[in-house]
């Protein structure tokens, strides 16, 4: 068999995969599969399988986000090919940032979005997440935690600062009896860190479900860090 129709048979057999890359993807050994081809077609001569491929999980990317399998497949695809054909899949993730964003698998989605976006489109996300009437409870959730982590360590300056503002508005007080108890030990970590540096190591600890005890530390420690500014 010639070079040529070797070329050709991969060709049409890529393109089968395409077309049921939802179905695919959705499975151990399926996600193997998808992410092979999508590997493949990182290569430039590629172009325009990555579009199709982009395309295909762009009009699926919420129902991907959510499945144990093909998050992953979504993850590969938004870091490996060019935020020109990626911006399609993260259109779509936009408007849903929030329930994404509290899931155990979406919750990668969304990180990955907002890793790899072109400032532009990162910051709408950021905005999202930022402006949410629930971003308390994001942080506070075991997978929301981290992406509220990675908006505010890849947002741009201006949108960091006012993150940082929207983010004082929303902390309650805490009695300095609890603060004292919560924040034992901590407060010497935080001295001498930009607040959002300081929120990140708050945020980087936080690697469990939170217990009502957990919940009195973050908010202990996070008056602290906003003191400290």
């Amino acid at each position: 068999m010639c070079i040529r129709d070797r070329y050709q048979r991969r060709v049409h057999g890529m393109a089968e995969i395409i077309g049921e890359l939802l179905k695919v993807s959705s499975s151990p050994n399926g996600l193997h599969v998808a992410k092979k081809l999508i590997s493949l077609t990182s290569k430039a001569e590629y172009e325009k399988h990555r579009v199709k491929i982009a395309e295909t999980l762009a009009k699926n990317a919420i129902e991907i986000a959510q499945n144990p399998y093909g998050n992953y497949a979504l993850q590969l695809v938004i870091d490996t090919y060019p935020t020109s054909i990626t911006s399609k899949i993260i259109e779509v993730i936009k408007g849903k940032v929030v329930s994404l964003s509290v899931t155990r698998y979406s919750s990668n989605v969304v990180e990955r979005c907002v890793e790899k976006a072109e400032e532009g489109l990162r910051d709408e996300v950021v905005k999202e997440l930022m402006n949410s009437g629930s971003l308390m409870w994001i942080m506070k959730n075991r997978f929301g935690s981290f992406v509220v982590q990675k908006a505010l360590a890849f947002a741009s300056p201006s949108l960091r600062a006012e993150f940082k503002e929207r983010l004082q508005s929303i902390i309650p007080p805490v009695s300095k009896k609890s603060k004292a108890a919560a924040t034992k030990g901590s407060e010497s970590n935080l001295l001498g860190l930009d607040f959002s540096d300081q929120y990140l190591c708050v945020l980087s600890s936080l690697r469990s479900p939170l217990s009502n005890n957990t919940n009195l530390l973050f908010l202990g420690i996070f008056s602290v860090a906003i003191k400290l500014i």
